[in-house]
């Protein structure tokens, strides 16, 4: 009676031995947690599509039922619907996405993969459509009325270099007015009325909150009867928000407004249009980016 408990105690533990950790399907489990490859847009886009999806790419097949707009979520009060194929998930927005805020999208240790792990931590990335309000491809055209009624055309026209900034050319009628450039943090602009320029450039800067207040400062250099002048140049700027506004090349519903407190004067500008009315200069019609804006 011993000698046969212990047979049968030896045959059980072999055969535990032998199951290594194997499920029912008698493969081994997956202890590994998945990982995002891959996100669009890209961390750090400042040139976002207002109407493009939010997706990530996952390094394994996931659980679909996991991937939800609770665990795949975009700040700033924007909604919209979440699927899952082929291992990326696509958040698409509702409305499309105000360009010149920046959002941040989160997806949470609730998504799991077909085994149960779950990511290691919320994975987050930024992105916005800033830039796209500051178009600045060669060829592209605006045309203005001044507020003295003169006609005013504007063409970006090749690069320019200025005190080693190397920047998009303005013509205005013809002349070079400006030079305009972006980087991450935002649009700078010389101006380059004859001789005069600012330094540092003057800048509007990318993913300002509604209300906020930047303060700007540079110097302008110009030079009279050859002689050289220059002057401090400082105030506030604030961001006003998204409004809608009208000139006559349009009603533009979702302009972002700057005004200059010091000056007193304001600035719109529209996601992929750019200037259309700054207290002088109203938009009459433009050509920019291969389209045609006019009433």
């Amino acid at each position: 009676m011993m000698r046969y408990s212990f047979l049968a105690m030896l045959s059980i533990l072999t055969v535990c031995i032998g199951c290594g950790g194997v499920d029912d399907n008698g493969t081994k489990p997956d202890p590994t947690a998945p990982t995002i490859t891959a996100v669009t847009p890209v961390a750090g886009t400042v040139g976002a599509a207002p109407g493009a999806a939010i997706t990530a790419t996952f390094s394994e097949d996931m659980n679909a039922s996991t991937i939800t707009a609770s665990t795949f979520t975009l700040d700033n009060g924007a909604t919209g619907t979440v699927n899952y194929a082929n291992r990326v998930a696509t958040f698409t927005p509702t409305t499309p996405l105000p360009g010149y805020t920046r959002y941040t999208a989160t997806i949470t240790t609730g998504v799991t993969d077909l085994a149960g792990n779950a990511l290691a931590q919320n994975y987050s990335w930024s992105f916005s459509g800033a830039s796209r309000y500051f178009p600045m491809a060669d060829g592209d055209t605006w045309y203005f009325t001044a507020a003295d009624d003169h006609k005013v055309t504007r063409v970006v026209s090749g690069d320019t270099t200025i005190t080693s900034h190397v920047c998009k050319r303005v013509l205005e009628n013809d002349t070079t007015a400006e030079a305009w450039l972006i980087d991450s943090t935002g649009f700078y602009f010389h101006l380059l009325d004859g001789i005069l320029r600012a330094e540092p450039p003057l800048k509007i800067p990318f993913h300002m909150a509604v209300n906020e207040i930047y303060p700007y400062a540079a110097t302008l250099y110009w030079t009279e009867n050859d002689t050289a002048y220059s002057a401090p140049v400082a105030g506030d700027m604030k961001f006003s928000g998204y409004v809608s506004h009208t000139v006559p090349a349009g009603i533009f519903p979702e302009a972002v407004k700057f005004l200059y407190i010091t000056d007193g004067y304001s600035e719109y500008y529209v996601n992929g249009l750019g200037l259309i009315d700054n207290d002088d200069y109203k938009l009459d019609s433009a050509y920019v980016g291969g389209v045609w804006y006019r009433p």
